[in-house]
């Protein structure tokens, strides 16, 4: 598989992990854990960088199976954005975008007069102003 679409499974797997956690209660079992550092794991081969520091040891442990949701919190928010700024809402992702909206403008004078404006490559914000 392409490099690119693995680092977006696992970023989409981290806001997963990330909004369940956020909504689960005070304390998470281990399997949550597990799932997280496994994918921090393979984010560390895709990116080539060390993320270590963001692993959550056995050390954090508040009983026998269970840890602190606030814990995971502290440490996948961080690397989501990282995620978001390096990989997601990279240029790739914004052109996407843009030809996206560019796309979806059903009024035919709008898309006329706008549409140029808005496929330049800069000034993006100058298609919604003049569609104002």
């Amino acid at each position: 598989m392409e490099k690119a679409y693995e680092i977006k499974k696992n970023y989409y797997l981290l806001c997963d992990l990330y909004e369940s956690v956020k909504e689960n209660g005070n304390y998470i079992h281990e399997r949550i854990i597990e799932q997280y550092n496994d994918i921090l794991y393979e984010l560390q081969i895709l990116l080539g960088e060390n993320l270590s520091s963001f692993e959550i040891g056995d050390n954090e442990r508040c009983n026998e199976h269970k840890f602190l949701s606030s814990t995971l919190l502290y440490q996948i928010l961080p690397i989501i954005k990282l995620l978001e700024n390096m990989h997601i809402n990279s240029s790739d992702y914004q052109i996407s975008k843009v030809g996206y909206l560019y796309n979806s403008i059903e009024d035919k004078d709008l898309h006329d007069r706008c549409g140029d404006i808005l496929l330049g490559e800069t000034a993006f914000d100058r298609a919604i102003n003049q569609a104002t």
